[in-house]
């Protein structure tokens, strides 16, 4: 790997996002440069510094290595989507979708 981090995108900042952002913050080599969230006000402990959009179709994913999807459930499958569909690669929160027909 380069000098350079790894630079992340968080989509969702509940309370799993915001468990994800304080560990990503605590990894050497790793930046949490984005969040897409609705929220307005976000945990300052975990996102000092961070970028923030309210929807992850606002991500600059050209500006992005990988991307975590901790929002809603219902919302994994159309977040993931936009990622892959754009070469970004995701890591998806659990569980993947709502029914195993969805995931599929």
């Amino acid at each position: 790997m380069s000098g350079q981090p790894l630079r992340l995108a968080l989509i969702g900042a509940g309370h799993w996002g915001t468990r994800y952002a304080l560990t990503i913050n605590a990894l050497p080599g790793v930046a949490l440069r984005w969040v897409a969230s609705r929220r307005e006000r976000l945990p300052a402990s975990a996102f000092v510094g961070v970028a923030h959009c309210a929807h992850w179709s606002g991500l600059p994913l050209a500006q992005l290595d990988a991307a975590i999807i901790a929002n809603a459930t219902e919302d994994h499958i159309a977040a993931a989507a936009f990622c892959l569909q754009r070469s970004l690669p995701v890591l998806v929160e659990k569980p993947l979708a709502l029914s195993a027909d969805e995931g599929r």
